[in-house]
């Protein structure tokens, strides 16, 4: 069982799935490379910039029709050099626009195991690498290929609780309950599947987090399935009732 610290920062800004990756070039741009938790990136000996592999405590999310970022444990005290700029003017695909607050929310979850099974929608979940895409195709059967598909999973979430410092130390499950289908998307110029599926396990996890390969541009995000659910989860939801301007100052604070 562990603790973490999540914000959910929504915009009042139209935004497309497919404008995340200038959205969050955007933000980049804003609080300067140096902070690498918004692009996890490292500066290299020539310059250049390398891939800092870890699980993004940042996450920029398109969510009912409009840009928000998610902020998990460190990313909850980083977004000051976000929210602390003395003007919150981006520049998008050429075009400016400024950044304003619809909704804002600070709040504790609880990550742990539970005694009963906790359901789970994934969307656009890029589950597949090179390896396990031959691997997937390989397979004859529809049972094999979940089968597969839960292993990863589970590792994509084993992946998860690292990134926030959770020791998962009892043996959970993961059991795929329908896959809806996929689309194929362009990752690095590279065509991926991204799945959308049900799934259940007895690990409570928070909604709107990322699972699986690029999550910090908005692919494999989670949601409870029903409302009873949700209710277990309230915590994620309805935060500390704290108006936006005191989360906003207690940020700068830290």
């Amino acid at each position: 069982m562990k603790k973490i610290n999540i914000l959910k920062l929504f915009f009042d800004l139209p935004l497309k799935p497919w404008m995340l990756p200038a959205f969050r070039g955007a933000i980049v741009e804003k609080v300067g490379k140096q902070h690498d938790l918004f692009h996890n990136h490292c500066r290299m000996s020539n310059s250049s910039y390398g891939v800092l592999y870890r699980y993004p405590l940042i996450q920029y999310k398109c969510l009912h029709g409009k840009a928000a970022i998610i902020c998990l444990e460190q990313g909850t005290k980083d977004i000051h050099h976000l929210l602390g700029q003395g003007d919150w003017d981006i520049t998008m695909m050429k075009q400016p626009y400024t950044l304003e607050i619809d909704n804002l929310k600070m709040s504790p979850f609880e990550l742990k195991k539970e005694d009963r099974w906790m359901h789970y929608r994934l969307y656009h979940w890029i589950a597949l690498n090179a390896e396990n895409y031959e691997k997937y195709q390989a397979l004859d059967s529809m049972i094999e290929r979940i089968q597969l598909l839960e292993r990863v999973l589970t590792a994509h979430i084993l992946s998860f609780a690292a990134g926030v410092g959770w020791n998962i130390e009892e043996k959970f499950e993961v059991k795929i309950v329908d896959v809806a289908g996929y689309d194929w998307v362009t990752w690095k110029d590279v065509e991926l599947m991204a799945f959308k599926l049900e799934f259940k396990t007895n690990l409570a996890l928070p909604y709107n987090i990322g699972l699986g390969k690029a999550v910090s541009h908005g692919y494999g995000l989670l949601h409870p399935m029903r409302k009873k659910i949700r209710q277990n989860i309230k915590n994620d939801e309805s935060g500390n009732n704290s108006k936006e301007t005191d989360i906003i100052e207690q940020i700068l604070e830290k």
